[in-house]
Formats: structure tokens, C-alpha cells, sequence
């Protein structure tokens, strides 16, 4: 059923979080079963890489044909109206679509070529191994290419309700085909499940999309301006993240010459860390990216800059509460979740090694990709590029620097000081688009945050130490419930120190988004 009102932005943080919280319970239990039936061995360095195939054709694609049709879309639609929106709109979603089969039909043929120049250092099982799961990814390739781009399109008519629960479908397809064929098939249930589930996560998204009679009919028109608008924002993101696809298969090369297991526990620990981090961007991002856009294309300066303000303090005060959580309890927090079956006690601790350095990169990451957003709205991806080439050539330095004498920890912590960077100087460049006001709240809640996170994350590590040498632990669901109700200790008192210092940015950008209206979520 399709909505026919746009929501508020209040109602559309609601709307996600409800749907994005079961999605991330179902996620976890994606991981668990995968930990126990396939381990972190060599079959899983298989899946991981040819996975990492599959990350670098969703960032080549489907992140990067989602960013530029939303400030499109509303300048169209401010300067010609709805009918001429719509229209390039059409075109625009027609070329996606024919690009869409064209990438999955070569990624199904050249396979093989693919796992060969990713992986040099897999002996010839391995090998084969990953070229079979790469072919099973290429079945549910359009829905890879095509679903963030339909999400973007939900957004743009400020409707969340899809966009919320299509994740759900996804994970509910990855759990079904490892329960009922993972015994019999192994790893390529996985594989297939993952395939199947983007395929049914962009059709949810197709069949529910607002107005999809008049948006998604076939359509060509090579001067549209919108279509040349799209294209020319297109084109720098594409080089951004061509450069970022190097990067990705530089580390999967190295990381293929490392012990076995490395691979699986880097790609453990990056889904853990990745969980709550694309949760965050979902929420925030969905909601507020095309109320930034609405602002920046209708020049609301003050307004933009209030609003997005309030957006990256909310978005720095939720990674610290997770990092602080997620770091301090790092290894027992892995044990519960993943160590069973195939997974051992090695696995789990080579996998908690990861989570502090892969949280650092992912935590800057999301920054990044707030402010990114920022420059979006103003119809600007060159300065994201320029500062992504940057910080990509210093982590590929920092790769070969450091594998040798850390090995798969040196690799996750020249991400970590690559995309620290890359967060860094894109909030410098930004600062034209804020007043002097805005940053020095926006320092005052950074410095804080991190401090908070710091020290709660130490003292959940000393104090879970103490409670590790107890026979308290020795019980799963005592172990659980223990884990549970100290993090829920750990945010309580987090939410706590934030009241202390009066700091009411989470509560406060909430607040000011009550109002709804017909066309534009403006307040």
C-alpha cells in the first residue's frame, strides 16, 4: 500500500526506527548463524572477498546513483515544477535501470576474472570457491544497484514507511535460505540468500513507491536538464569512489597473503562495527538529507545551518554512546553473539581485537558521509572527491606500512587514520556553510562526546575484567544478561553526564521537526 501524505520528519525518525530496529535484531541473528555454521576459516576468507565484490558494486552503484537524485529532483521541481521532476525523473530511472542489468550480466561472466585479481594469494580451492559465490551475488544484482536509489526516490516525497521495513525482507531471506539449506548447501546459501534478499528489498521498495505509474514508465531524453544536472553530480562521486574501490582491494589483496581467518574476523568485525553505524545513517540521513536540500536549494542559509548542526551533534553523541559500549565490551560482547559451533574462543578474540580500530574508521566514516551530505544538498561533489582522493591515497600508504609488522590490525588501523582524516577536512572545507556560533557548539559536543565515551569504555572494560574472573560468566544467558544490563548501565549514565552538561541536542532536533507539512518539512 502506498502512502499518499508526507509524513513530518518526526514521524519519519519514528517510522525508521521501528523499522530498522527488528532489522538490526534479525541482523545479528544473520551473524550468529553464519559464526556457527560456516566459522571463520578459509571458506569464510571465500565469502568475504567475494563479498567484498559485492560492497564495491553497492558503493559503485547503488550508494553513489541514490545522492544526486534528491537535490535534483527538488531543483527541478522549485524551478519548473512536478510534471518536469517527474519527467527526469523518468529518464534518470530508465538509464539506471538498463545499467543495472548490463553490470550484473558482466559481473555473472567475468567472475572469475574478478576473484583472480582480488585475491592473488588463494591457493586454487579458495579460488574457486569465490568465483561459484560471486555468481550467486550476480543473481540479485539489479536489486544491489537499485535499491538505495529507490529509497532516495521515497524520500524525495518525504514517505518513509517503505524505506523503514524493505530492510527487513533482506534479512529475513538471508536467515531462511541458511536455515533450510545451509546444512546441505553451506556457504552458498549465504550467498544466495544475501542475492535474493536485495532483489526482494528493491522490489518492496518498487511496488510501494509514491506515484509509480507516472515515475516509472521508459523514458529517453538526452536534454533533460535534470538528466545533465544528475550526471554532472554523478560524475565526481564516481571518481571518488573509484579511488575508494582501490583502496578496498589493495587491503583484500594483502589481507589474502595473511593467516587464514583474517579475512573472516575483519569481516566479522567490520559488520559488527557497520550494524549500528548504518543504522544511524538510515535514520538520520533518509529523514533529514532531503529536508537539506529542500533548505539549501530554496537558500534558507540560517535555517540549513541550524538544522544540519543539530544533525552532526546528534549523530557524534549516538557513535560515542556505541563506541563506548561497543569497544569496552568488545571481546565478551563477541563471545555471546558469534562464539559457537565453527567459531572458537580465537576467533572471537581476533575479532574483538578489530572492533576498536574498525569503530574509530566507521565512527569518522558516518561523520564524513553527514557532512558529504551537507555539500550534496548545495548540488557540490567535487569537494567530497578532492578530500577522498586524500585521505584513500594515505590509507594505501598506511596498508603497505603497517601490514607487515601489525598484519590484519595494521590494515584496520590505516583505515582508521585515512578516514579520521577524511572527516577532518571535510568539516573545515564545510565551515563556509556555518556561523562562528555553530562551531563552537559543534567542538564543545565532539569533545565531550569523545571524553564521555573514553572514559565509560575504560570503565567498562576494567569492570567487566573483574567480573570475568567470577563464575558469573561461565552461564550463557547469565553471561547475556549480565552484558545487557551494563550497557544499558553505560547509556543510562552517558544520557546522564549529557543532562549534567546541559547538552539537548538529541531532544531538541526532534522537538523543532513536530510540524508537518504538504509539500516541505521546513519548520
Amino acid at each position: 500500500m502506498v502512502d499518499k501524505k508526507p509524513q513530518s520528519v518526526l514521524r519519519g525518525i519514528g517510522v525508521l526506527i521501528l523499522g530498522r530496529i527488528p532489522s538490526r535484531i534479525l541482523g545479528l541473528v544473520r551473524e550468529i548463524l553464519t559464526a556457527s555454521l560456516f566459522g571463520a576459516g578459509w571458506v569464510m576468507d571465500s565469502f568475504n572477498l567475494s563479498l567484498t565484490a559485492v560492497t564495491s558494486l553497492r558503493m559503485f552503484f547503488a550508494e553513489q546513483i541514490s545522492i544526486p537524485i534528491v537535490p535534483t529532483f527538488f531543483q527541478r521541481k522549485n524551478k519548473e515544477g512536478d510534471a518536469a521532476a517527474y519527467h527526469s525523473v523518468r529518464v534518470i530511472s530508465t538509464l539506471m535501470t538498463i545499467l543495472a542489468v548490463v553490470v550484473s550480466v558482466l559481473l555473472l561472466f567475468f567472475a572469475d576474472v574478478v576473484t583472480t585479481w582480488m585475491a592473488p594469494g588463494f591457493d586454487a580451492e579458495a579460488r574457486k570457491l569465490s568465483i561459484l559465490l560471486l555468481r550467486c551475488f550476480s543473481v540479485g544484482g539489479a536489486g544491489i544497484i537499485l535499491h538505495k536509489y529507490y529509497s532516495s526516490l521515497h524520500t524525495c516525497f518525504f514517505r518513509y514507511n517503505a524505506v523503514a521495513f524493505a530492510p527487513l525482507t533482506f534479512n529475513m531471506f538471508i536467515i531462511i535460505s541458511i536455515v533450510f539449506f545451509g546444512s546441505r548447501v553451506g556457504v552458498i546459501s549465504l550467498a544466495s540468500g544475501i542475492a535474493l534478499g536485495y532483489l526482494a528489498y528493491f522490489l518492496t521498495l518498487f511496488i510501494t513507491l509514491p506515484k509509480r505509474a507516472e515515475l516509472t514508465k521508459p523514458a529517453f531524453d538526452w536534454k533533460d536538464p535534470g538528466l545533465r544536472q544528475y550526471i554532472w553530480m554523478l560524475l565526481p562521486l564516481y571518481l571518488a569512489v573509484s579511488v575508494e574501490q582501490v583502496q578496498l582491494f589493495v587491503d583484500r589483496a594483502l589481507a589474502s597473503h595473511l593467516p587464514e581467518g583474517s579475512l573472516s574476523s575483519q569481516g566479522y568485525a567490520l559488520r559488527l562495527v557497520k550494524m549500528f553505524a548504518d543504522f544511524i545513517i538510515a535514520i538520520f540521513l533518509n529523514v533529514l538529507f532531503p529536508v537539506f536540500s529542500s533548505l539549501a536549494q530554496s537558500n534558507k542559509r540560517q535555517e540549513f545551518a541550524r538544522q544540519f548542526s543539530l544533525t552532526l551533534q546528534a549523530v557524534i553523541l549516538l557513535m560515542a554512546i556505541a563506541g563506548s559500549v561497543m569497544v569496552g565490551l568488545a571481546l565478551p560482547g563477541v563471545r555471546t553473539i558469534l562464539e559457537r559451533g565453527s567459531f572458537e574462543y580465537a576467533d572471537s578474540v581476533r575479532t574483538a581485537e578489530l572492533i576498536g580500530l574498525y569503530f574509530i574508521a566507521i565512527g569518522s566514516q558516518t561523520l564524513y558521509i553527514v557532512i558529504s551530505r551537507g555539500f550534496n544538498a548545495h548540488g557540490d561533489t567535487r569537494t567530497p572527491m578532492i578530500t577522498t582522493i586524500i585521505s584513500v591515497s594515505v590509507i594505501i600508504a598506511a596498508d603497505f606500512a603497517l601490514v607487515g609488522s601489525m598484519g590484519i590490525k595494521g590494515l584496520a588501523l590505516a583505515l582508521a587514520i585515512g578516514y579520521s582524516l577524511n572527516a577532518v577536512l571535510m568539516y573545515l572545507l564545510f565551515s563556509r556553510y556555518l556561523e562562528a556560533k555553530h562551531h563552537w557548539k559543534n567542538l564543545r559536543i565532539f569533545t565531550i562526546g569523545i571524553g564521555l565515551a573514553v572514559l565509560l569504555g575504560w570503565t567498562l572494560k576494567i569492570s567487566w575484567d573483574k567480573i570475568a574472573a567470577t563464575s558469573l560468566v561461565d552461564s550463557f544467558f547469565l553471561r547475556t544478561g549480565l552484558l545487557t544490563l551494563i550497557s544499558l548501565l553505560a547509556v543510562g549514565l552517558f544520557l546522564g553526564a549529557l543532562k549534567v552538561f546541559k547538552i539537548e541536542a538529541l531532544g531538541y532536533i526532534l522537538k523543532k521537526y513536530r510540524s508537518r507539512t504538504k509539500n516541505k518539512p521546513i519548520v
